[in-house]
């Protein structure tokens, strides 16, 4: 059915999109082609693929080869590729149409924007998006951080670059006490930093690609309230946003900051610190959690139960 309700045969299709501009996507065979919304066909159904980047470009794939094509089905320009792919970079309160377009050329990546043109060639090992209008790429040496013009923007290169996802503590009542932390991904981070290692040492770079934190931690957590967890010579502590220590490293093992309280641990016994480094939860416990809605629970003599944020147990 078009857009002004007239009805169009198109049973003989295997798959119709909606009318747009007077044309439809279909189906017919396994094979993609258009048509207008007399049921006539306007492009014919040659493709493996289609995909709309706009209404007015779309990228096809015939025979193995990619490329993007105008709404008349026109090659914007003369590039073929092996592969073309979204490069989608959206969060979930704030969804956008793709502005970036992975391409392939034999074993190599580059960028297409959504014009279907070049920004830069398939010349990179791989090429991810971190952040809005910045991209990872990787080359024989690791990975580099370019922005939408191609230009390298970090000195030298990384063995990862990506963002710390979140930290979570796993604890096992029935065989003792562990910790683990969850696993890191690309995504957005509002601070406008990157996290970034090198040679086993993590630290953080900004959005310029400049070094804020040097690669000097063994672990370095992400970002509350201007304060992050980092690990070094097997201590914790904690840095500000300039990489400035604010909090010696001198505990045997610390969580990021909830509710302005963060787990630490030293000579086998939990409490609680506050930004400013003073223990306000004394050392005593056998295990703890991370505060949650004001309260944190805790072992103490096989005791499991609930305090608040100044230490007091609260009954349940």
């Amino acid at each position: 059915m078009t857009q002004s309700g007239k009805e169009v045969l198109t049973g003989k299709f295997s798959w119709t999109s909606a009318f747009e501009n007077g044309r439809a996507l279909v189906s017919l065979n396994g094979k993609f082609g258009w048509i207008d919304t007399t049921g006539r066909a306007i492009a014919p159904f040659i493709y493996d693929h289609v995909r709309m980047v706009s209404p007015s470009v779309y990228y096809v794939a015939q025979n193995g080869e990619w490329k993007f094509v105008d709404s008349s089905v026109q090659s914007i320009t003369t590039s073929r590729y092996d592969k073309i792919s979204a490069m989608d970079y959206n969060s979930l309160s704030d969804p956008q149409p793709s502005k970036y377009f992975k391409t392939k050329k034999g074993q190599y990546w580059g960028i297409a924007d959504a014009t279907g043109h070049d920004i830069v060639l398939p010349i990179y090992e791989e090429i991810e998006m971190p952040s809005e209008n910045l991209f990872r790429i990787k080359t024989g040496n690791g990975y580099q951080l370019i922005n939408a013009e191609g230009k390298v923007l970090t000195v030298g290169t990384y063995s990862a670059i990506g963002f710390p996802q979140r930290f979570s503590v796993v604890h096992h009542y029935s065989q003792g006490y562990g910790h683990s932390r969850a696993e890191m991904r690309i995504r957005r981070y509002p601070n406008g930093i990157i996290w970034v290692q090198k040679g086993g040492f993590e630290g953080y770079i900004d959005l310029c690609g400049d070094e804020i934190i040097p690669c000097m931690y063994t672990d370095i957590s992400e970002f509350s309230k201007g304060l992050a967890m980092v690990k070094s010579r097997d201590k914790f502590g904690f840095v500000n946003l300039a990489g400035a220590t604010v909090i010696n490293c001198v505990y045997d093992y610390a969580e990021p900051f909830d509710e302005d309280r963060a787990l630490v641990q030293r000579n086998g016994k939990y409490g609680f610190i506050d930004r400013s480094g003073k223990e306000i939860i004394p050392l005593i416990y056998d295990s703890a959690q991370p505060f949650r809605d004001g309260k944190a629970y805790v072992v103490l003599d096989q005791d499991y139960f609930p305090i608040d944020k100044q230490g007091n147990r609260i009954n349940q």
